[in-house]
């Protein structure tokens, strides 16, 4: 039951959808972007 009402909240909100769809994919992207940030901050100070 409470599987059909969020189907049915996620068809009628689909912009909420969306942004729990892309919201995992900005973070990885910019946990990626800041790893990389770091390292090349050691690279630069070596």
């Amino acid at each position: 039951m409470i599987f059909n009402i969020t189907i049915l909240f996620w068809v009628n909100n689909k912009g909420f959808v969306w942004f729990f769809y892309i919201l995992p994919f900005l973070l990885i992207i910019l946990s990626y972007f800041f790893k990389n940030g770091l390292v090349l901050a050691e690279l630069g100070e070596m």
